[in-house]
């Protein structure tokens, strides 16, 4: 683990998180091909790891930033977010998602870019057979389904009472994950929380949207608290 220099056992001191040089974000399984991924925020890059021996095999430098993962375990490739500047942390609004290439068991290679129309792709989910991938804005409150095969995308607006074109980043809802289920629905957490329209603070609740992947037409919203992030 020498090589990209992260130590789990000094993430975490007295409760509180060490940022350290790399800051350790996000993981993925491939249980089938025995690897799993992480991603480090700090320094920009993924990492691979050995699933049996924890042993590290390489690790890409993609730049600022990277942020969440999904996988298509039958091609081996991998695609990341790229999400926004954070307090306290250096780098560029992105509007990338990017595919890694990881068939060569001593090296992953980029093999692809896609460009979606909105700053922030953070929340990633990925349909069974890997045709489908689909990413929000965390900034905009778009929603986006590409297509890797032929790099085509579809995408709406999140909010249909706000109606925000795609670059304009209303900082609403500020969605954070996404699951692909059965194909046809998606599951998509938004933090939303405090709101500051026309000087004032509106206050809006954390929300779970259910989406149909389909149609990319909103189904059903579970709201919690405008704390529940």
């Amino acid at each position: 683990m020498t090589a990209i220099d992260i130590d789990f056992e000094t993430m975490v001191m007295d409760g509180d998180m060490n940022m350290g040089d790399h800051t350790p974000h996000f993981i993925v399984i491939d249980e089938i091909n025995r690897y799993w991924f992480v991603t480090t925020i700090m320094s920009g890059f993924i990492a691979r790891y050995d699933l049996v021996t924890n042993t590290l095999i390489d690790k890409i430098a993609l730049g600022d930033l990277p942020a969440l993962m999904v996988l298509n375990e039958n091609d081996k490739k991998l695609y990341v977010s790229r999400m926004m500047p954070m307090t306290g942390m250096a780098g560029s609004e992105s509007t990338i998602v990017q595919e890694i290439d990881y068939s060569n068991p001593d090296n992953m290679t980029l093999s692809n870019e896609f460009i979606i129309g909105s700053p922030t792709p953070h929340g990633l989910g990925i349909n069974s057979d890997g045709s489908e991938i689909y990413v929000a804005s965390n900034t905009a409150d778009w929603l986006y389904k590409l297509f890797p095969s032929t790099g085509k995308r579809d995408s709406v607006v999140m909010d249909s009472t706000i109606g925000n074109y795609p670059d304009n980043e209303t900082h609403r809802l500020k969605p954070i994950q996404i699951v692909s289920v059965e194909d046809s629905l998606l599951f998509i957490t938004c933090s939303a929380g405090k709101w500051f329209d026309n000087n004032q603070n509106v206050y809006l609740p954390g929300q779970i949207q259910l989406w149909n992947s389909n149609s990319m037409t909103l189904i059903d919203t579970l709201q919690f608290d405008w704390k529940a992030s």
